[in-house]
């Protein structure tokens, strides 16, 4: 889902700051609705995020 994201907001190359505003700010989203689970997914969502970037 999120790379599909990336793809879609890839095309406007000129909007680079916000776009990776955006990428940051769903990803702020998703750890925060992940603090009621455990650390590992925690640990595992920032994995990924640094993958997709």
């Amino acid at each position: 889902m999120a790379a599909s994201m990336w793809l879609t907001f890839g095309c406007c190359s000129k909007s680079l700051k916000l776009r990776i505003a955006y990428l940051h700010g769903i990803m702020g989203l998703r750890k925060y609705k992940m603090l009621n689970e455990t650390n590992m997914n925690m640990e595992r969502l920032a994995n990924k995020g640094v993958n997709i970037l």
